[in-house]
């Protein structure tokens, strides 16, 4: 009797709207390129025109519960019935349903001096680099798309289904995973420097080992990496000599060659100083009483309307030209308005969109806003606010990866608040690595700790956490083992 199986299979469908395009490509864009994308849209749709009228203390003036009332189906239907509506108005910060908060006046935009935070600035050091290779423009896009996924360490941090499905929400352009894999391997794996794009520490490896120039012993080292990286990386060295009939003097050459490798590409040639870029924040929390507050900062953005002008002006001559003239500006208006109130109305989606992440990251994370204390951060990833706000992974990912938030203690990026949940107690990774290093640096510097006697301590403190994740996160942290921690 043949039983039924069960099979999952991922599939793109180019079925996405221009109207869901827009938006995911609004909600990337930082308040400074929203702003050059508004006037550049004004430019383009003689529909379009800034609302100069409206004060500018009035453009925040409402933050509220928004999450609790506001849904979004992660459907494209849903963005269409949205856009279609016909209780659409023109976009003003008064229809987003907010509880009153204080208001911020122009003065406040002096007050608020620059911040100095983590962002990253290779990426445009990568994308310098496409210009030496033969590309056509598509595989040009996905190049770029794809250095937007490389963090400051130099690896790739996303898989590539994801890759291609967000850049088919972003250029409403088919790629299969393949495609991606391609320009990866191809491109990607071949600029400086190398080893940058791996997708795991063994990659990155054997790319700068292909890189070298060829000898004994780099085959053997690449050798090594490739078919005995388990071994490897717990030192069992005896195996790797068994296995590959060499002495113990080779082996140490081949190791001298691997060890000299760089594990982590990228942030290793950056200096601080390029690391530090000045950040305007997307969201400000402010704590009164224990009470947290939100508010989205975007006081400097042009609120639109549809120019009544621009509909006059075709009404004038309306009587003076032909049937087939009016059918035709009567076209050209149609559509410029469409095209108007899609923008409009995508922008007031935007900000929706943005608060209610923004809440929900906020609703989980209370105790550490509060308090500033990074012990605080419990386990969340992704899913857990899509879940919450009702929207695609994707969707949130694309907020937490370019938004920074002011908070009485600072202001941080939103990835930043992500981690994962470890050992049997479900605590988060950043509370693990926040008491490690608080652990190594109060330890005895003449005599610095082990990762078994770390577990142990942890152990004591009520973490039961494995010695190779303690390992981990302390390589994470930038902290080397004991023995090079001696008299530091």
């Amino acid at each position: 009797m043949q039983k039924n199986q069960l099979a999952q299979k991922h599939k793109l469908k180019q079925v996405i709207s221009q109207q869901t395009i827009q938006l995911m490509r609004l909600i990337e864009l930082s308040n400074n390129s929203l702003e050059q994308e508004i006037f550049k849209e004004v430019e383009e749709n003689l529909a379009l025109e800034i609302n100069h009228e409206e004060d500018i203390t009035n453009l925040i003036n409402k933050t509220s519960d928004v999450s609790e009332d506001f849904e979004i189906q992660n459907d494209d239907s849903n963005f269409d019935d949205y856009y279609q509506s016909d209780d659409y108005e023109p976009y003003s910060s008064s229809e987003l349903d907010y509880s009153s908060q204080e208001q911020y006046n122009y003065s406040d935009r002096k007050s608020l001096d620059p911040y100095i935070v983590s962002a990253p600035s290779f990426q445009e050091y990568l994308t310098q680099q496409l210009q030496d290779f033969l590309l056509s423009e598509q595989d040009k896009q996905i190049a770029q798309y794809i250095i937007g996924f490389i963090d400051e360490t130099g690896y790739l941090f996303t898989d590539l289904y994801t890759i291609a499905t967000d850049f088919l929400l972003s250029h409403n352009i088919f790629i299969s995973e393949e495609d991606v894999e391609r320009v990866l391997t191809t491109i990607i794996h071949n600029m400086d420097p190398e080893g940058v794009g791996s997708r795991n520490l063994q990659e990155s490896l054997k790319i700068q080992l292909s890189k070298k120039e060829e000898s004994k012993e780099t085959k053997i080292a690449l050798q090594v990496i490739t078919q005995y990286f388990e071994e490897f990386s717990k030192k069992q060295y005896d195996k790797i000599t068994k296995k590959l009939k060499i002495s113990k003097e080779e082996l140490s050459k081949v190791l001298q060659i691997i060890t000299h490798l760089n594990p982590k590409p990228i942030f290793q040639m950056i200096s601080p100083e390029n690391r530090a870029q000045e950040i305007t924040p997307d969201f400000i929390i402010t704590n009164e009483d224990n009470n947290l507050h939100l508010q989205l900062f975007n006081p400097y953005l042009p609120k639109l309307q549809i120019s009544k002008e621009f509909k006059n002006t075709f009404s004038k001559f309306n009587k003076k030209i032909n049937n087939q003239q009016r059918e035709e500006a009567e076209k050209f208006i149609k559509e410029n308005i469409e095209n108007a109130n899609q923008f409009i109305n995508a922008l007031s989606l935007r900000e929706l969109v943005l608060y209610n992440t923004m809440y929900s990251i906020m609703d989980m994370q209370r105790a550490y806003f509060i308090t500033g204390d990074e012990k605080e951060i419990k386990p969340m990833i992704l899913k857990d606010i899509a879940e919450r706000v009702n929207l695609d992974i994707s969707t949130i990912s694309r907020v937490s990866n370019s938004k920074y938030v002011q908070t009485p203690f600072g202001i941080i990026s939103l990835k930043n608040l992500f981690s994962e949940s470890v050992g049997d107690d479900g605590k988060s990774s950043k509370e693990i690595k926040q008491i490690i290093r608080e652990i190594i640096e109060k330890e005895d510097h003449l005599k610095p700790l082990q990762d078994d006697e770390i577990k142990e301590i942890l152990k004591e403190k009520g973490y039961t956490i494995a010695r190779r994740t303690i390992s981990k996160y302390r390589k994470q942290l930038n902290i080397p083992v004991a023995r090079l921690r001696i008299g530091v």
